[in-house]
């Protein structure tokens, strides 16, 4: 933690046009939503271990960079998404039981996994239930990979062919190749075809 603090208090804070770490919220109304959520972290048990406060940077809605350790898996910060510069940190003993905390949310756009072995690497990865899982790295993709989130982060994919898919119709054809057995209503054999139209 004291290496992420370290880190966090690092961060350049400004406009995004120069560069910046840590941008502006979009508006007062998303900060005061993000100071609210790390006081109720606090209320909830959560240790602040940086940042945690509102900040006059220029013009704009700043949020300091934020650090809380010791979250509860039933608190709020750890079960809802803040829309902030806040992370919460919850530690585990065991792999399972890591991946079942990452599970154990409603949210379910990105996680990553930070780690050595490969092995361990692909074996979280399909375990995570995730839009998207990052390995060692933040937002390792291009415009051709599908981008978006699972149960309540979101439905259909942003990029790749995925998104493409949603701007067709799809549609099944089935044709009888003989007449139906007598009585049945069936049809054998029967082809079936399915194909895509704008």
């Amino acid at each position: 933690l004291e290496r992420v603090k370290a880190c966090v208090e690092g961060l350049s804070i400004g406009p995004g046009r120069e560069n910046c770490d840590i941008t502006p919220l979009i508006s007062p109304k998303q900060r005061e939503g993000v100071e609210s959520a790390c006081r109720m972290a606090l209320s909830q048990g959560a240790r602040l271990v940086a940042g945690g406060t509102a900040l006059s940077v220029r013009s704009g809605y700043f949020m300091a960079p934020t650090v809380f350790a010791d979250v509860a898996p039933d608190s709020s910060l750890f079960q809802e998404e803040v829309f902030g510069p806040v992370l919460s940190v919850t530690a585990f003993d065991d792999p399972i039981k890591g991946i079942e905390l990452a599970n154990d949310t409603d949210q379910g756009l990105a996680a990553g996994v930070f780690t050595r072995d490969i092995d361990r690497a692909l074996w979280s990865a399909d375990r995570l239930w995730a839009g998207q899982v990052y390995v060692n790295g933040w937002y390792v993709g291009g415009v051709e990979t599908p981008f978006g989130g699972v149960k309540k982060s979101g439905y259909g994919r942003e990029k790749g062919q995925e998104a493409l898919d949603g701007y067709v119709q799809t549609r099944n054809i089935g044709i009888r190749i003989s007449q139906p057995l007598s009585g049945s209503g069936n049809s054998e054999p029967a082809v079936n075809r399915s194909d895509r139209y704008c």
